[in-house]
């Protein structure tokens, strides 16, 4: 959380669920460690293309299911350079999630801390247009975002995302070095 350019520490007393919570080790009082969901994430991020597809049809193919019997599916973030766009409307098409990537994955890494808002747009909501209008892909499907490198663009990035209404960023590295301690993950990892 910043004010004015200057790091605060995140208050429980101002942050409150359900529209704020703060990040730490301990989860909501009211949702114990036992009865808190496990889940597995499949991401991929950067070109979807005839490289790496055939790939991605094996691993999802048919009869590969959750415990529940649903099929498994992944979210892949697309990144512009080197995508076939028929490619992510299969993976569309096939339940998967796409979102955004960026449209350059600009160098150097360090580059997307710092970025301006208008590069930000540029890069993260450019790229869902391009999924939009080459993917054939509702809008309102490509709710998210991945920052290259995992790099942040910090309350800028967030200011952004809300409004041109993007839902989540999956950028943020929690766990093993929050604050320097891998043995105890932020919550909701146990």
């Amino acid at each position: 959380h910043t004010v004015r350019g200057q790091r605060q520490e995140c208050s429980a007393t101002r942050c409150r669920l359900p529209r704020c919570f703060c990040a730490g080790r301990d989860g909501p009082r009211s949702v114990p460690v036992s009865q808190t969901p496990q889940m597995v994430m499949i991401t991929f991020d950067d070109a979807v293309n005839d490289e790496n597809i055939d790939f991605y049809r094996y691993l999802f193919r048919k009869g590969r299911v959750n415990p529940n019997g649903c099929p498994i599916a992944g979210t892949f973030y697309v990144y512009h350079q080197w995508t076939d766009y028929n490619n992510v409307q299969e993976l569309y098409r096939d339940g998967h999630e796409i979102a955004s990537h960026s449209i350059t994955h600009r160098e150097p890494v360090t580059w997307w801390r710092h970025a301006s808002y208008e590069d930000l747009e540029y890069e993260l909501e450019g790229q869902r247009k391009n999924i939009v209008e080459k993917a054939n892909i509702p809008r309102s499907k490509v709710t998210g975002v991945r920052a290259p490198y995992l790099e942040t663009g910090g309350d800028m990035q967030f200011t952004m995302m809300r409004n041109v209404g993007f839902e989540y960023d999956s950028s943020f590295i929690v766990g093993p070095y929050f604050e320097g301690d891998w043995r105890q993950p932020v919550w909701p990892y146990t």
